[in-house]
């Protein structure tokens, strides 16, 4: 009886109080993600290549119900450090070290693993970054060249190149928020913004757009137009930031628009169901599961930075034709170089 009490109050004390450690969660899809853009070093690695540390880290994977969470484990515990480490602008994470503390009250964990090492900038041998260059999509916000897109789009860059109409731009990084996936870069060039919705919510079965720059290596440098329907008011595990819709996207369509049928800006194309994450779970591969967040999330950008935005209300829907053409001037390419 004494034991059954000791376990209600630590299941009720564990339940109503929050955790004392800080714990990322992160998706399994993002954790696949992880694996290809920061990699593990181990120590006899380092030896043979060039890299600089940036920062010492740590995480702790911490299981604070043991009813309803998921175990820790040693995973976890990496992939924190790999998400820390790329939000350090690192490519690498080395030197690291686990250890499994066990059932901690101090963290309020029923099983916890905590996780230590570097951050790391690795280079090949003309000091060249490993990551390789990446393309993505963007979309004027402004008439003065400011433009929308991703943060992972321009993550670790070295230099930003915007391309119109064939000709190349340098833009610069104004600020970008890494927790919502968005970024606001700027090149000198008198542009055409598109209109941000801001005052209406979305809703479920809204005719979509989206237009942007998908594999260019493989599909060329001209833009892509995909149609389809808002879905869901949400994300993957319920986020209420996105917006889940059924209009096909391919890498490279990061930061491309996402418009109604009048023009208006409801999202920002962010990422796709990772296939071999949906195969694990639910035995099948998803079919069309891609997600857009919420354009409402780039509002506090753009008051930080002083973007005035277009006080243009269009009145009535369009053809599709006519709305690709309306938009087509405000969508770039993206190259960043890392």
């Amino acid at each position: 009886m004494r034991y059954i009490l000791f376990m209600f109050i630590i299941m009720f004390y564990s339940g109503c109080v929050g955790a004392f450690v800080k714990v990322i969660d992160i998706p399994e899809e993002v954790s696949v993600q992880l694996e290809e853009d920061v990699k593990e070093y181990e120590r006899y690695e380092l030896k043979n290549i060039k890299y600089k540390k940036i920062k010492f880290i740590s995480s702790t994977s911490c299981q604070n119900n043991f009813l309803t969470d998921k175990p820790s484990s040693v995973k976890n515990a990496k992939d924190q450090l790999k998400y820390i480490a790329f939000n350090n602008g690192g490519n690498g994470i080395g030197s690291v070290k686990c250890e499994k503390d066990g059932t901690s009250f101090g963290k309020n964990c029923w099983n916890s693993v905590s996780c230590y090492g570097y951050s790391l900038k690795v280079y090949k041998k003309d000091n060249n970054l490993v990551l390789k260059s990446t393309s993505g999509t963007g979309f004027f916000i402004s008439k003065n060249g400011h433009i929308l897109t991703n943060a992972h789009v321009i993550n670790n860059s070295s230099k930003l190149l915007v391309y119109i109409n064939k000709k190349e731009y340098k833009a610069v990084l104004i600020t970008k928020d890494v927790v919502n996936d968005i970024a606001i870069i700027k090149i000198e060039y008198n542009s055409t913004p598109l209109v941000l919705q801001m005052k209406e919510k979305s809703k479920i079965g809204t005719e979509i757009t989206v237009l942007g720059y998908p594999n260019i290596k493989l599909q060329g440098n001209d833009k892509k137009a995909t149609f389809g329907y808002i879905n869901s008011t949400s994300g993957v595990l319920a986020d209420k930031r996105f917006l889940q819709i059924s209009a096909p996207i391919q890498p490279g369509n990061s930061g491309s628009p996402l418009v109604n049928n009048k023009g208006e800006v409801l999202g920002i194309i962010t990422s796709t169901l990772n296939q071999k994450v949906a195969l694990k779970n639910t035995g099948s591969l998803a079919q069309n599961v891609n997600y857009a967040i919420k354009i409402t999330y780039a509002m506090t950008l753009l008051i930080e930075n002083n973007i005035t935005l277009e006080n243009i209300i269009p009145t009535k829907d369009l053809s599709r034709v006519k709305l690709v053409e309306n938009i087509n001037d405000s969508v770039v390419l993206i190259y960043s170089k890392r």
